[in-house]
């Protein structure tokens, strides 16, 4: 799914040999080389691997395309990471493949930015671990060998994750890609209780909703506390949609809308079955709460850990 990117962010011949090296690569270096040798090429992939929202909304499909499929790509390494640091793995297995691909995806200002705007911490993490600079200063944490069993039930958890249709739905809606600029103005209306058709549309995410939080609360139950951020890595992005925050330079800071998390608490009925009797319904909205809860307390030290590695930005 990442094969996409891959083709596309092939380095041009004039870089290539300098990715071809067992020293120290610097990624900031190889940016600059391209800037200064292609500029108009160089704002291309700047422009294409943008900060989206805000007035920067991404609506062409090729675009989209390329920006989906790194995200694929960004995780097939993020895995890696969660591996080593997990003890899932050996670095010394994983390690010429790694800087391999992250100097090949990663040799652009254009996608050197899309990971600092999008909060790829363990993509940092990973290219300090095997010897690339040009990253922040980040310092990768120690390997925990006692969490390689749970590294494997995570990956059929993001195996599942990544195929399910209505989570994925949920997720694009999400990311502010919608079906109409008011879409998720009118979701949220429709939640509230202030307009009471229910699409189609409508009932997929809320399908989507109940695969994200069963997926979620399912992983993070399972976690030892010291292992929920490291793992919580993966979500944060989708989290902090779900929780109302975004990302600054210093961390996560809480947004101005109302979250997602807090309508669904407050009016849960949506995600209940209607011909259930009231103490089914009553049990599932317990359900619901605590599926939340549970969510929210990875979230909670997966942002300070985001807080964290921001502080130690040079």
């Amino acid at each position: 799914m990442g094969d996409h990117a891959r083709t596309f962010l092939k380095p041009p011949s004039r870089i290539r040999p300098l990715l071809d090296q067992t020293g120290p690569i610097d990624l900031r270096a190889l940016a600059l080389t391209f800037g200064e040798r292609d500029p108009s090429g160089d704002r291309k992939l700047q422009h294409i691997l943008r900060s989206h929202g805000e007035g920067n909304d991404v609506h062409d499909r090729e675009e989209i395309a390329v920006r989906d499929s790194l995200d694929y790509a960004l995780a097939h390494l993020m895995l890696l990471e969660l591996a080593v640091e997990t003890g899932y793995l050996p670095l010394e297995l994983i390690r010429d493949d790694a800087r391999r691909e992250l100097s090949m995806l990663l040799w652009s200002e254009g996608a050197q930015q899309f990971v600092r705007y999008y909060d790829y911490v363990t993509i940092e993490y990973l290219a300090r671990r095997v010897g690339i600079a040009g990253v922040r200063n980040v310092v990768p944490p120690p390997v925990n060998s006692e969490a390689s069993i749970r590294f494997a039930i995570f990956l059929a958890q993001f195996a599942d994750w990544v195929e399910d249709k209505a989570l994925r739905s949920w997720l694009g809606f999400l990311d502010d890609y919608v079906a109409y600029d008011e879409e998720q103005s009118d979701f949220r209306s429709y939640l509230l209780g202030e307009v009471t058709n229910r699409s189609e549309r409508f009932s997929q995410l809320l399908y989507g909703i109940q695969r994200f939080l069963l997926s979620l609360s399912n992983l993070f139950g399972i976690l030892k506390p010291s292992e929920r951020a490291r793992f919580g890595l993966f979500y944060s992005y989708w989290m902090a949609k779900f929780f109302g925050y975004k990302l600054k330079e210093d961390g996560y800071q809480a947004s101005a809308q109302q979250s997602w998390a807090k309508i669904i608490q407050k009016h849960p009925e949506f995600l209940l079955p209607p011909t259930s009797s009231d103490q089914i319904r009553s049990a599932m909205r317990e359900l619901l709460i605590q599926q939340i809860a549970t969510i929210q307390e990875a979230w909670t030290v997966t942002s300070e850990l985001v807080a964290a590695s921001a502080a130690s930005k040079p």
